[in-house]
């Protein structure tokens, strides 16, 4: 889930065209990437209990719930870090040259 969420945000984060709201949608991009990763684990893990002979959709809660509140805690603390990286990477450098302007001033 950890490593999925990261390749997914960073992609679109890297591909992506609008440089408005960074931030929030790498939280959403990580949270969309862990909630599909933590359905198809609790599906994993259900369809190997329902082979045991037990089942049904108690158990399915069962075991969904904590990969959810695991994925809600994994996709906003890699949207947050990688937004914030990218934030501050798609900045633009605020660098003024006084060796350039003082060289221009003195051609005039």
């Amino acid at each position: 889930m950890f490593i999925g969420c990261i390749i997914g945000t960073r992609f679109a984060l890297k591909h992506q065209k609008n440089k408005g709201n960074i931030i929030l949608l790498s939280i959403f991009i990580a949270l969309c990437g862990a909630f599909l990763a933590a359905i198809s684990f609790g599906i994993v893990d259900w369809m190997r209990i329902l082979l045991y002979g037990l089942g049904g959709i108690t158990f399915f809660l069962a075991i969904f719930i904590p990969y959810i509140l695991m994925a809600i805690i994994i996709g906003v603390i890699i949207g947050i870090l990688l937004g914030i990286y990218y934030y501050i990477r798609n900045q633009k450098p605020m660098k003024e040259s006084l060796i350039d302007n003082e060289f221009y001033e003195s051609l005039k």
